[in-house]
Protein backbone atom coordinates (compact mmCIF):
# COMPACT_ATOMS: atom_id res chain seq x y z
CA UNK A 1 0.00 0.00 0.00
CA UNK A 2 1.35 3.86 -1.18
CA UNK A 3 1.24 6.59 1.21
CA UNK A 4 1.10 9.09 -1.85
CA UNK A 5 -1.37 11.06 -2.51
CA UNK A 6 -4.12 9.87 -5.40
CA UNK A 7 -3.55 11.81 -8.42
CA UNK A 8 -5.48 14.91 -8.57
CA UNK A 9 -8.33 14.24 -11.15
CA UNK A 10 -8.61 16.63 -14.61
CA UNK A 11 -12.31 17.72 -15.17
CA UNK A 12 -13.77 17.73 -18.58
CA UNK A 13 -16.10 20.32 -20.37
CA UNK A 14 -19.46 19.46 -20.68
CA UNK A 15 -19.37 19.06 -24.27
CA UNK A 16 -16.55 16.91 -24.04
CA UNK A 17 -18.49 14.67 -21.78
CA UNK A 18 -21.70 14.57 -23.66
CA UNK A 19 -19.03 13.16 -26.56
CA UNK A 20 -17.71 10.63 -24.73
CA UNK A 21 -21.21 9.68 -22.72
CA UNK A 22 -23.04 9.04 -26.09
CA UNK A 23 -20.24 7.04 -27.90
CA UNK A 24 -20.03 4.97 -24.93
CA UNK A 25 -23.74 4.38 -25.08
CA UNK A 26 -23.09 3.35 -29.02
CA UNK A 27 -20.51 1.20 -27.64
CA UNK A 28 -22.67 -0.42 -25.75
CA UNK A 29 -26.03 -0.91 -26.70
CA UNK A 30 -24.99 -0.48 -30.85
CA UNK A 31 -25.48 2.41 -33.12
CA UNK A 32 -28.87 2.77 -33.43
CA UNK A 33 -29.52 2.33 -29.49
CA UNK A 34 -32.18 5.01 -29.99
CA UNK A 35 -34.81 2.94 -32.72
CA UNK A 36 -38.77 3.74 -31.84
CA UNK A 37 -39.33 0.33 -31.90
CA UNK A 38 -35.98 -1.81 -30.60
CA UNK A 39 -33.64 0.52 -28.93
CA UNK A 40 -33.29 2.42 -25.53
CA UNK A 41 -34.95 5.11 -24.20
CA UNK A 42 -33.00 7.66 -22.65
CA UNK A 43 -34.81 8.19 -18.65
CA UNK A 44 -32.72 10.76 -17.09
CA UNK A 45 -29.40 11.92 -17.42
CA UNK A 46 -27.32 14.90 -17.62
CA UNK A 47 -23.82 15.55 -19.75
CA UNK A 48 -21.88 13.17 -17.44
CA UNK A 49 -24.64 10.41 -16.63
CA UNK A 50 -27.71 8.65 -18.24
CA UNK A 51 -30.33 6.44 -17.76
CA UNK A 52 -32.05 4.27 -20.08
CA UNK A 53 -34.62 1.86 -20.29
CA UNK A 54 -35.41 -0.58 -23.30
CA UNK A 55 -38.16 0.55 -25.37
CA UNK A 56 -41.37 -1.94 -25.02
CA UNK A 57 -39.37 -3.67 -21.68
CA UNK A 58 -41.55 -3.64 -17.91
CA UNK A 59 -37.78 -3.80 -16.40
CA UNK A 60 -34.93 -3.45 -18.69
CA UNK A 61 -32.82 -0.39 -18.01
CA UNK A 62 -29.15 0.27 -17.29
CA UNK A 63 -27.04 3.12 -16.74
CA UNK A 64 -23.63 4.65 -17.98
CA UNK A 65 -21.72 7.27 -16.26
CA UNK A 66 -18.21 8.89 -17.02
CA UNK A 67 -15.89 7.98 -14.29
CA UNK A 68 -12.10 8.38 -13.19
Amino acid sequence: MSDSAPEPVEPINAEQARSLLYQAIRDRLGEHWDDEETGWRLVTGHDYMARLTRAGAISTSTSICLAA
